[in-house]
């Protein structure tokens, strides 16, 4: 008997928060993305070393993995980006800087990194992640 009002009391607790914390964060008087960590998540081609974000633009400081030298020729799915003007040798760092709308003071880009290594005709893309706080 003591088990099953304990179960009711909680389920009871439970209904509460949802009942209580659901519309506050539906309309924005709490804002979950706050409690995200800031990262920067790229494959394995190229190492998210840091990252630095500014008000209009961000810079990725990015690590050639590959066993390739390789040039960069574009970034998808950001805007306006600098992108190194040399080729980038195995294990090397390099920084891309683009720029971004912010929302909310926040972050949320998603991008990939077309590059193609030295003598190869194929270009190949690298998908990545940013999620930082302004």
């Amino acid at each position: 008997m003591k088990t099953i009002f304990k179960v009711l009391i909680g389920v009871g607790v439970l209904i509460l928060l949802i009942l209580f914390l659901g519309p506050l964060m539906y309309f924005g008087s709490i804002d979950a993305s706050n409690l995200l960590p800031n990262n920067c998540v790229t494959s394995a081609e190229f190492e998210c070393e840091t990252f630095s974000v500014s008000e209009d633009s961000f810079t990725l400081f990015l690590r050639n993995n590959l066993a390739n030298t390789i040039r960069i020729t574009s970034v998808n799915g950001v805007e306006n980006c600098v992108l190194p003007e040399s080729s980038i040798s195995a294990d090397s760092a390099f920084e891309i800087t683009c720029s971004y709308v912010q929302e909310n003071g926040r972050v949320n880009e998603q991008f990939g990194i077309v590059y193609s290594a030295l003598g190869d005709p194929f270009d190949k893309e690298v998908n990545g992640q940013l999620n930082a706080r302004t």
